[in-house]
């Protein structure tokens, strides 16, 4: 009898050593990976990008104001309740002045809400809360800075030998 009390035991000690293991390597995996995702479990990621790609349909179809056409959802972040939602958007201009469509859409918040709760079916569809989305404003600049740095340095010598030619004579 005392010989399957200390198996189980032992191979009970054994399964716990093994995932004692594995726990730094998947603290590391998360860390590497995602550290923005780190406090939230997998129905709050889920519910996140079922709302993103739904309020995106909502927008490109069912609203009409013109204010919002061209308006994307980039990144939707739901509450650990899934009582509040951080809509992050962006424009298909970046240079665009976002207030006017961050008026707009905060009007039309209840109706995206009303929509999307029968499209989720949720208990409690979450408050929308919508935020202008800096990462395509920021790419847009490094490009053009990038662009400018390059224009400069490959700029000067292209004009050179630019102004070398005349008309649509080779150079010899």
């Amino acid at each position: 009898m005392s010989r399957w009390a200390t198996r189980s035991s032992a191979t009970s000690a054994r399964k716990s050593n093994a995932r004692a293991d594995l726990r730094p390597l998947i603290r590391r995996y998360r860390l590497d990976r995602a550290p923005e995702l780190l406090g939230q479990n997998t129905r709050t990621l889920r519910v996140a990008s079922q709302l993103q790609r739904a309020l995106n349909d909502l927008l490109r179809g069912d609203v009409k104001d013109p204010r919002l056409q061209g308006v994307s959802v980039t990144e939707v972040r739901v509450s650990g309740d899934i009582r509040v939602a951080r809509v992050f958007f962006s424009t298909l201009d970046p240079d665009e002045d976002p207030e006017p469509v961050l008026a707009s859409l905060e009007r039309a918040s209840g109706y995206l809400r009303s929509r999307v709760a029968g499209l989720l079916r949720l208990r409690h569809t979450p408050e929308l809360r919508f935020s202008v989305d800096e990462g395509s404003r920021r790419g847009l600049e490094l490009t053009r800075l990038i662009d400018a740095a390059t224009g400069e340095s490959t700029g000067d010598e292209s004009t050179g030998t630019e102004s070398g030619l005349s008309g649509g004579e080779p150079a010899e």
